[in-house]
């Protein structure tokens, strides 16, 4: 009688190893992207019925359930928004009427940010997009963006043809009237067809993109003008803020950031970093010839090698560290004040 043979994984040891991980790993991976796409499926069934409404809704309404209602204390500014574009106002004078007024913006009527000086100044950004949204009309309005790909968070905007849209979902704030024409006007006042949009290219300063006011906490934009500066533009039409026209020479606020950059390189290197010495190389090598013989396993040996080369890992991260340092690749965030003096926020090394 001939025994019947079996497998066994364990009498292989290291050689299946490997295989089994990675299998499954395979299996986790497929069973994670099923489930995503089920998820994705629910939820856009949710969004075709109308039912899927996020918490942080359209200004001017509120989320009830599965519903979305006017909230009766943002719905007005809304209105008011859509009536001054309806008289012709441009986005400066919008913008100047509603601080005169004292509409705080969505951030602070959500809750998200703090009502400080700065609660009622709105930006020509945020304008536009009420004033284009045509959730105001009662349309149901999902879909409009998507993750990129399987694994990420990121989200990509997606066409506006694979948009879901439901009209008379929900009570509207602007009839549909008022609603095309000021989007008449917009585009009357916009920029006319033909006209070119190609600038020469500008120098521009390693710092641009991360210096931001200390004082609202805004971006600050690059002006190439006969002396190149940072400005704080978001207060620039007020005068009664203590940031209102502040602007920062480039090339001192780079010398600055330089200064303090050059100041922290050297007190990193002046921290010692202990070295590999000879003794441990001679103990590195006599682990490496007993794994070679099969006296120690790949576990042992890859442990206690660790164990060894943890002083030298130290100490070339810690020149990778030094040696790499400028302005683009270590600077986070430069927050300039109007008092001119500034706080730095470093990357990661």
């Amino acid at each position: 009688m001939t025994r019947k043979q079996t497998y066994d994984s364990q009498a292989y040891g290291e050689d299946t190893g490997g295989l089994l991980v990675s299998f499954k790993f395979l299996m986790a991976e497929y069973y994670s992207k099923d489930l995503s796409q089920k998820i994705t499926s629910a939820a856009r069934e949710r969004m075709k019925r109308g039912e899927r409404i996020s918490k942080r809704c359209a200004f001017g309404y509120r989320k009830e359930g599965n519903n979305l209602v006017l909230d009766e204390a943002t719905a007005p500014t809304v209105q008011r928004i859509f009536q001054l574009a309806q008289q012709g106002e441009s986005t400066r004078s919008i913008v100047q009427t509603l601080y005169r007024e004292q509409r705080p913006i969505p951030t602070v009527c959500r809750g998200e940010k703090k009502s400080d000086d700065m609660s009622c100044i709105w930006t020509a950004s945020v304008l536009s997009k009420i004033l284009q949204d045509e959730q105001y009309l009662g349309t149901y309005i999902a879909g409009t963006t998507k993750v990129e790909s399987f694994g990420t968070k990121r989200r990509v905007p997606t066409p506006e043809s694979e948009w879901i849209k439901i009209p008379d979902h929900h009570p509207a704030i602007i009839p549909q009237a008022q609603f095309d024409m000021v989007q008449a006007i917009w585009k009357q006042s916009g920029k006319p067809r033909g006209t070119s949009t190609q600038s020469v290219a500008k120098p521009t300063s390693p710092l641009r993109g991360k210096v931001y006011c200390g004082h609202c906490g805004h971006k600050l934009h690059q002006c190439n003008g006969k002396t190149k500066t940072f400005n704080c533009k978001f207060a620039g039409r007020f005068p009664d803020r203590l940031c209102y026209k502040l602007k920062v020479a480039i090339n001192d606020l780079e010398a600055q950031v330089s200064q303090v950059l050059a100041n922290r390189r050297n007190n990193q290197l002046a921290i010692p970093t202990p070295e590999r010495d000879t003794d441990s190389n001679d103990v590195a090598q006599l682990l490496y010839e007993s794994f070679v013989a099969g006296e120690i396993d790949a576990q042992t040996y890859q442990s206690q090698k660790a164990i060894i080369d943890k002083p030298q890992s130290k100490q070339k991260e810690h020149s990778s560290q030094t040696e790499s340092y400028t302005l683009t690749e270590a600077v986070k965030k430069v927050f300039y004040f109007p008092d001119g003096h500034i706080e730095i926020q470093w990357n990661e090394t």
